[in-house]
């Protein structure tokens, strides 16, 4: 759960919805995103249909959260950095981290399937679906 006064958790629904994405993202020939030509002659990356709609998905209120992210960076890359924290990172912060991956990807193009690419946001989903199922066994 989030902190009490803290910012709405996701709807269970919502972490429903998120979390029907988990399965297309762990296939190993899933693509985030492929270089095409259509419709110019120049190439260009599009990401891929689940990837725009998880991104959808991830941007109601409850997983997007106002935070200060320029000062919460450092607690960002350890959770990059060390698997074993995320596997613990409460929900507030895995709220966190889907706010900066899609914060970002609004100033880089590309981020957030790059995210998806490298396993982040299915590490991501699979501590939601571990959150989900912790508070169903209480």
């Amino acid at each position: 759960m989030v902190e009490a006064g803290g910012p709405p958790a996701p709807s269970a629904a919502d972490i429903e919805a998120a979390l029907a994405f988990l399965p297309a993202l762990e296939r190993p020939d899933f693509q985030a995103s492929r270089w095409t030509r259509e419709g110019s002659w120049l190439p260009r990356l599009v990401d891929a249909p689940e990837v725009r709609q998880l991104q959808l998905v991830l941007a109601r209120p409850g997983f997007v959260v106002a935070f200060d992210l320029p000062a919460w960076r450092a607690e960002a890359e350890r959770y990059h950095d060390d698997p074993e924290a995320l596997a613990r990172a409460p929900l507030i912060d895995v709220c966190r981290l889907i706010t900066m991956h899609l914060r970002t990807d609004r100033f880089v193009g590309g981020h957030f399937a790059s995210a998806v690419a490298s396993g982040q946001i299915a590490a991501l989903l699979r501590r939601l679906r571990a959150l989900r199922d912790e508070g169903r066994s209480r």
